[in-house]
């Protein structure tokens, strides 16, 4: 394979998606460096924008299940992936159902348990989130 400076473009490009979505879902830098690398050893050497997708998929999933940032630690491992696939991915719920092989109920579920638990992390009492009425 010959190595372009269009190529070298591309890789570039993947590696600063792929280290940014481990940066925002993992606990600190040294974590995201450690998924980011697990992540792109197992990389195809042809990456369109599908692979470039679920290989970002995979370091956030990899991130909140292994080192999670705060947002997330308090979550389930399970409503973790949803949260942080909607919210740093921005993946719809029928996208995140696909790659967490789930139903959209299941993955709208999650989202509502773990958005919840952050709102009581968030709540300024220390206690649970009481919308308004």
């Amino acid at each position: 394979m010959e190595w372009s400076s269009a190529r070298v473009g591309e890789l570039d490009d993947l590696l600063a998606g792929v280290f940014g979505m481990a940066v925002a879902a993992a606990a600190d830098r040294d974590a995201a460096q450690r998924v980011c690398l697990s992540v792109l050893t197992s990389a195809p050497v042809a990456i369109d924008a599908a692979t470039r997708c679920r290989l970002e998929d995979e370091a956030i999933r990899h991130a909140v299940r292994t080192d999670p940032a705060p947002a997330f630690a308090g979550m389930s491992a399970e409503d973790a992936e949803a949260v942080a696939l909607a919210r740093l991915a921005a993946r719809t719920v029928p996208e995140i159902a696909a790659r967490l092989a789930t139903d959209e109920r299941t993955v709208r579920r999650r989202l509502l348990h773990g958005l919840r638990h952050a709102a009581d992390e968030c709540a300024p009492t220390g206690g649970r989130y009481e919308p308004a009425a």
